[in-house]
């Protein structure tokens, strides 16, 4: 949606920089995004395209050999960078002339954390089965809340100012109702600027662990990216000088959870370069999430994180 290559470039640093670079940032709440460039060092690779992922994407760079050495540093790498919670483990292949890799590290504790004495235990209804888990529980007045066709939202807010928003959808709908509607999901994402309602919200949130593995190619492809994917055109020409290289694989890794304290979260994704309505203010609104529901890690500014669906909170 960008006018251009540069405008993109902008746009990329000054994200970057206002989620990584906050000095006033509380511990032990902690964001990072990292990106990286894996170079197979029998090939040579153009300096200005590496030097302008280093200064508009911070994206560092690294040679070595594809069949051993690249695929154990990369997997060092994920690993460090998001807190052991996830490994990238890339097939060992000399075709493979460059590999990128980007991950996201997110931590942070409930601005007001819920008391485990309250935690209940119950049932999740997902599939025509009821599945068990733990229930955090609170009630919160003149809390904000939204509500809408086939829909209820309200959020959770961290000590650092983000927020997870919660999205319910009513009986008889499911959570793809809501991925489906390009318009309601963009306003529930812009959370701060939603014309909301204001009472008393009766949450009751389930613990849940979350892991997920994703092919992204036909995404890509759906968003116009298809090119990338085409080895009969040379979809990366300011990679390398004289190759002509296609994308071969792009994959996302992601775990997320959250307890009584917090939510701790994180996720990489892996390209591989290969040659060729108005309520009543007071009205009690019940969060109770028994059943799939939508949720998303917002940061202070309303930028999405993590977006997911939780079908299971049992993983």
């Amino acid at each position: 949606g960008v006018e251009d290559t540069n405008t993109l470039q902008r746009y990329t640093g000054d994200l970057w920089r206002s989620l990584c670079n906050n000095p006033g940032l509380k511990a032990p709440g902690k964001i990072t995004i990292a990106n990286s460039m894996w170079l197979n060092q029998d090939y040579t690779f153009n300096g200005e395209t590496l030097q302008s992922l280093a200064n508009h994407y911070y994206a560092a760079s690294y040679t070595g050999e594809m069949t051993n050495e690249i695929p154990q540093m990369v997997s060092d790498w994920v690993k460090k960078q998001t807190n052991d919670l996830l490994d990238c483990q890339i097939e060992p292949d000399t075709n493979t002339i460059a590999v990128l890799v980007s991950a996201i590290y997110f931590y942070d504790q409930w601005a007001q954390a819920f008391n485990e004495q309250e935690t209940i235990s119950g049932w999740f209804g997902y599939n025509e089965k009821n599945i068990g888990c733990n229930y955090m529980k609170r009630k919160q007045e003149n809390w904000a809340y939204y509500k809408a066709e086939g829909v209820t939202a309200s959020a959770q807010y961290f000590q650092n100012g983000g927020k997870m928003l919660f999205i319910l959808p009513d009986d008889g709908s499911t959570p793809a109702d809501v991925l489906n509607d390009p318009e309601l999901l963009t306003s529930l994402l812009s959370w701060e600027e939603l014309d909301k309602g204001t009472g008393t919200v009766d949450f009751m949130i389930p613990r849940f662990t979350l892991k997920s593995k994703l092919d992204l190619r036909d995404g890509l492809t759906t968003l116009g990216l298809g090119e990338l994917f085409d080895d009969s055109k040379n979809p990366l020409p300011l990679l390398s000088d004289g190759i002509s290289a296609y994308i071969n694989q792009a994959k996302q890794g992601t775990a997320l959870s959250i307890n009584e304290i917090g939510c701790e979260a994180s996720s990489y994704v892996e390209f591989e370069a290969i040659m060729k309505g108005i309520i009543p203010p007071e009205e009690i609104v019940k969060m109770h999430l028994s059943r799939p529901f939508v949720f998303a890690v917002l940061s202070e500014n309303d930028v999405p994180l993590f977006l997911g669906v939780v079908n299971n909170p049992n993983g």
